[in-house]
């Protein structure tokens, strides 16, 4: 049974993974809206621009989707995380329904015309935001050296990893040594100078 949380009131909704029927809602390819359509807070905008990431429907879909990665992280098979998608992208698309909105659209300039994207684009657009985060944060762990999990790349064994997690560890006490009391500190001048003689 997977879990989907709910931002708007930190809830979790609850569905269960081999059996959710489609949204009512939903649209097999994309369908043009009315003319007056004026998209709501809910809508998350697809397309490329700044005007598409800085929207707040858009970045509630990212807020959803950040606080829905375990969920997604836990489902094995690929019909499951095929169903988990679903479930997050009927949500969304009821949430901005509800207040007026269409969920996914997209703004065609030639025409003039706000489209629904559709189903089946609304999910690869999921899938890809799941995915994406999730290499955010593995490369995030893997590369950072103040990350609790850091791993060195070059293969190194246990004692250069130690010497180097020990490098970094003396380079972020001399910065905080530096940001708190000053490069004219004696103390910060006697603690930099120890760890040069180390070196």
């Amino acid at each position: 049974m997977a879990l989907i949380q709910d931002t708007t009131k930190n809830n979790l909704l609850e569905k269960r993974i081999p059996t959710v029927s489609h949204s009512k809602i939903s649209v097999p390819s994309s369908m043009r809206l009315p003319r007056d359509f004026k998209p709501t807070h809910l809508d998350i905008f697809c397309g490329r621009g700044r005007e598409s990431r800085v929207h707040v429907g858009t970045e509630h879909f990212r807020l959803v989707i950040k606080n829905n990665l375990q969920g997604y992280k836990k489902v094995q098979t690929r019909y499951e995380k095929t169903v988990f998608i679903k479930s997050i992208v009927e949500l969304l698309r009821c949430k901005a329904v509800s207040k007026g909105g269409a969920g996914f659209i997209k703004y065609d300039k030639p025409s003039g015309y706000w489209f629904e994207i559709g189903e089946q684009v609304a999910r690869e657009k999921v899938g890809h935001a799941f995915r994406d985060l999730l290499k955010q944060r593995t490369r995030l762990q893997v590369t950072d050296p103040k990350s609790f999990t850091y791993i060195p790349r070059d293969g190194s064994k246990e004692k250069e990893t130690t010497k180097a997690l020990l490098i970094i560890q003396q380079s972020l006490f001399l910065r905080f040594l530096r940001e708190e009391l000053g490069n004219e500190n004696k103390m910060t001048r006697r603690v930099s100078k120890f760890y040069e003689e180390k070196r």
